[in-house]
């Protein structure tokens, strides 16, 4: 198989697309990958790190506040469209595949240029602007989540295959984690974390999760404040001497993710869509605080699917405080029945195997 992956802007549609390469090249060591992301250090990274050919080009997002620079911003992305479409032609793909971000947008409409197939990944429950766009004419739908048909195309094309997670979420046990941490098999341990740059609102509650747990010592607390709070929370706690003997830990960006959540009994956190699809595949209980500033207010429809099942509970941004927090975690993490049901639900909507069924997509349309 020779396929053109396109994938930028954030590291949630950057990591799938990488997770589903990485499946090809498992299930045919001769396929060849080109990947395509927007010329920023984050694509550099990531498809530089994979060992396959990839490309970059300048290109922008419509601005829906300045009509006046989105002349600007049709003229570059004119640009590294025509530039795709020699190297696409060059490569001479078999299929595309698309998983978010405007520039997959200029890829797949490259690709069929060349009368080349494509397929989508959606990620979350509503779809952004390049997939529904691109959904007119794509040959299937890979959905995280099925309500994003709804805003779709052509809804005979839609197959269920969830996010791609990464291997070392679903290799390890809640006691394995544990005692690779060094923590006890009997404590409480609530994880919260906001994303690398960090929650303003989050980090102000988990500041105040913290000085209550340093008084009371409840439960062990793990908090990533993301580059942009980690000092104001050291700052605020630098009289609470030794953190780590009081179970407080203070980590400017979590690392070992898989560990963590793997380890705790509840995790506090926004609803984007690859954290979902990793919640429900630990089947971790969580409480869910929805970021009001995305497009079409997404993450809210994100949290939902856990919600509504029972797997999280969602508390909007306008509702947080630290009253209403510490309500919620009271009222879960000493109940063991209501921990395990909560884990339980989400067995409903996890799907561990995502990059094999998009995998079987893209080989069956390459072989017919």
């Amino acid at each position: 198989m020779k396929i053109v992956i396109s994938g930028g802007g954030t590291a949630g549609h950057i990591n799938p697309a990488i997770a589903i390469g990485n499946c090809i090249k498992k299930n045919e060591p001769d396929s060849e990958i080109l990947y395509i992301g927007s010329n920023g250090s984050l694509e550099k990274e990531l498809y530089g790190g994979t060992g396959d050919k990839y490309k970059l080009y300048n290109s922008k997002g419509l601005s829906r506040k300045n009509i006046i620079e989105n002349f600007s911003v049709l003229r570059t992305n004119s640009n590294a469209y025509n530039q795709m479409k020699r190297d696409i032609k060059d490569f001479a793909p078999d299929i595309g595949l698309s998983t978010g971000g405007y520039i997959s947008a200029i890829a797949m409409s490259a690709l069929k240029a060349s009368k080349k197939p494509y397929i989508i990944h959606e990620q979350n429950a509503y779809p952004g602007l390049s997939t529904r766009i691109l959904s007119r004419h794509a040959k299937k739908y890979a959905l995280a989540f099925m309500e994003a048909n709804e805003y779709l195309k052509h809804k005979d094309l839609a197959v269920l295959t969830g996010n791609p997670i990464r291997s070392d979420f679903l290799s390890t046990t809640k006691e394995e984690s544990r005692k690779k941490l060094g923590f006890s098999q009997d404590e409480k341990i609530i994880l919260c974390f906001g994303g690398s740059l960090g929650a303003e609102r989050l980090n102000k509650v988990f500041l105040e999760l913290a000085k209550n747990t340093y008084k009371e010592q409840k439960y062990r607390l793990i908090i990533g404040t993301g580059s942009r709070y980690y000092e104001m929370l050291c700052d605020e706690l630098k009289n609470s001497k030794d953190l780590k003997a009081k179970k407080i830990h203070i980590e400017k960006f979590i690392t070992n993710m898989p560990d963590l959540l793997s380890a705790c009994d509840l995790a506090i956190t926004r609803s984007g869509a690859m954290t979902i699809s990793e919640l429900a595949a630990v089947g971790k209980p969580s409480i869910l605080i929805p970021s009001p500033n995305v497009t079409a207010d997404h993450q809210t429809k994100n949290a939902d699917i856990l919600a509504n099942i029972g797997g999280a509970i969602k508390i909007t941004e306008n509702e947080l405080n630290i009253k209403t927090i510490t309500n919620e975690i009271n009222n879960i993490i000493d109940d063991e029945s209501k921990l395990k049901k909560m884990s339980d639900s989400l067995k409903k909507v996890a799907i561990r195997d995502a990059d094999m069924r998009i995998y079987k997509i893209l080989s069956s349309l390459t072989e017919s």
